[in-house]
């Protein structure tokens, strides 16, 4: 019942999912493509949407990107986006209930990862234990690999660091991808004021891990 549910929700659409673990950059790029949908629709429009402020991102990629609430004489969005990023853990399963959808795998080194996500500050198990963590990395990452050789051609991976060296760049390869325009102008998707957890990994372990958190990452991951 819950999945024919989820579908009726879902509708008819084409559908591009999100996966990876949390802190792998599936918020930042998602608002790289809501930016460069609100571009499109304003260019269509002549006019700046919400007097011309910048929405957040939780409100606005509904708005634009999931074609929810579009405001009237705007274009319909052209996609639907997901980036929960616990359906990663689902992802084969939804590749199968969604034969056309495609999926944006981002991937980030697992010593990183697993920092940014203690570093959350969320009230979840993972952001506050050490070794769910790093469960919880590995058993993302092992998913989203195996949608990957499941579903070869529907599936683009996007490394964290190179996302981090080229927004514009990765947004583009993923435009083509998901068979939209490239952006006319990337400049502004690189001033989108990045948390310092997401600035581009520093090389080897953490510097605040200890002894025993170096060998239970390499034990369970």
């Amino acid at each position: 019942p819950f999945v024919k549910g989820t579908i009726s929700q879902m509708g008819n659409d084409r559908k591009v999912f999100f996966i990876g673990c949390r802190g792998s950059g599936t918020a930042l790029l998602g608002r790289a493509l809501s930016r460069h949908w609100r571009q499109k629709v304003e260019n269509s429009l002549g006019k700046p949407l919400n007097n011309g402020k910048e929405p957040v991102i939780d409100e606005f990629s509904p708005f634009v990107v999931m074609g929810i609430d579009a405001p009237r004489g705007a274009p319909d969005a052209p996609i639907r986006v997901e980036r929960t990023p616990e359906y990663t853990l689902k992802a084969a399963l939804l590749a199968d209930i969604f034969p056309d959808a495609k999926f944006i795998h981002l991937v980030r080194d697992g010593k990183q990862n697993v920092e940014a996500m203690l570093k959350s500050g969320l009230n979840k198990e993972w952001a506050n234990d050490f070794g769910e963590a790093c469960t919880a990395w590995k058993d993302h990452i092992l998913a989203g690999l195996a949608c990957e050789r499941l579903h070869p051609g529907r599936v683009l991976r996007i490394g964290h660091d190179d996302l981090m060296r080229d927004v514009g760049g990765e947004l583009d390869r993923l435009l083509e991808f998901i068979d939209l325009e490239p952006a006319d102008d990337n400049d502004c998707l690189l001033d989108m004021g990045l948390p310092e957890s997401m600035a581009e990994d520093a090389q080897g372990w953490p510097e605040n891990w200890n002894r025993e958190q170096k060998s239970m990452f390499t034990s369970l991951c």
